[in-house]
């Protein structure tokens, strides 16, 4: 399936190569996204570590890319009727992640099942937030997963990328 817009080829080398898909020859793309020389795309062109195109949220890297994924566990929890259990929700979530070469971090509220992160008498979105800060700082790549608008404020700022609860779902469940 071709995407409209500027399509990124980065291997481990990242060649910097900027390859565009046959309809594309306009300044913005079908989504309105910037297009451009290789060097206004790849950090590498530009003397940048990789991770800072992630740090920044460049349009269109390849999401194949291994990254961390943060998950607001309740919330992708709550986008499904009924309620995805807990164990079941780390079991897809780990699957997801593995299939990927991701890393996925499962924060619960309060107790979490094996897997997964238990936050105790700390809410998941404050440790989220923490945690968006820590990756931010260390200028590592992470995504976000939630719904939740204040969270996604407080802690998606730095994401590469954001996800909803109910499409991380139908993602997992491949519904």
């Amino acid at each position: 399936m071709q995407r409209p817009g500027p399509v990124f080829d980065l291997p481990s080398a990242c060649d910097c190569s900027l390859q565009r898909d046959s309809g594309h020859n306009a300044e913005r793309d079908s989504l309105g996204h910037e297009t451009g020389p290789p060097e206004a795309f790849c950090p590498r062109a530009r003397g940048e570590s990789f991770s800072l195109a992630f740090h920044l949220g460049v349009h269109g890297v390849n999401r194949d890319v291994p990254v961390t994924v943060l998950i607001d566990a309740r919330n992708v929890q709550r986008s499904l009727w009924p309620n995805i259990p807990d164990e079941k929700l780390v079991e897809l979530a780990r699957s997801w992640a593995d299939e990927r070469g991701h890393r996925a971090v499962i924060v619960f509220d309060g107790s979490a099942p094996e897997g997964a992160i238990g936050t105790g008498r700390e809410s998941a979105d404050d440790w989220l937030t923490r945690e968006a800060a820590r990756f931010a700082e260390a200028r590592e790549p992470f995504w976000l997963v939630t719904s939740d608008r204040e969270l996604r404020e407080r802690a998606g700022k730095s994401a590469a990328r954001m996800f909803g609860g109910g499409r991380f779902v139908l993602e997992l469940t491949g519904r």
